[in-house]
């Protein structure tokens, strides 16, 4: 599935009571799985890969949405994303790593130091049909967006892009840390 660059005007993407994402607050993202109880969580591993966790409990880490015009976060708005104060460090922006010619994905990382990659990756979040407030993340690689979707990795459930059109986007709710 592509999608242009476009921009809905005055639509914001709401958190799952319904209340619009602001750029100055932090969002836990859960991935929307066939109504589990427990819902997967997005995590990020020691070496920068960012995954998707089947199993709850253990800190979550939340993400800070950052669009080109400050407030509140509209659909088809381009903005980066990153993780906010993961150990207490540092904020880590999300990225693409270079195209694995094997599976043709584009991994979605971290820079943890010396990881290769497309820095400045814009995303875009517009709405999804599986729930009320279920969004997919769309990955921008050029002038083509491309939802997020999950990977096995060895016994990793990566985040990806990948230009084929056979695979399924992930659907998120975001949840205020």
């Amino acid at each position: 599935m592509n999608c242009l660059l476009i921009t809905c005007k005055d639509t914001a993407v709401l958190d799952v009571l319904g209340k619009p994402l602001l750029t100055t607050n932090s969002y836990y993202l859960k991935t929307v799985f066939l109504d589990l109880v427990t819902s997967p969580r997005i995590d990020l591993t020691s070496d920068g890969h960012i995954i998707e966790r089947l199993k709850s409990g253990g800190a979550r880490i939340p993400v800070g949405l950052i669009p080109k015009v400050t407030g509140i976060v509209n659909e088809s708005s381009s903005l980066l994303i990153q993780f906010n104060n993961h150990f207490n460090v540092k904020s880590y922006q999300w990225k693409v790593d270079n195209k694995d010619e094997k599976t043709g994905n584009y991994y979605l990382s971290v820079d943890m130091g010396g990881k290769k990659g497309k820095d400045n990756v814009w995303f875009q979040i517009v709405k999804s049909n599986e729930r009320k407030y279920s969004y997919n993340i769309m990955c921008c690689l050029g002038k083509t967006c491309y939802p997020v979707s999950v990977y096995i990795v060895n016994g990793e459930h990566r985040l990806a892009v990948n230009d084929r059109e056979n695979h399924i986007p992930l659907n998120f709710e975001f949840v205020k840390a």
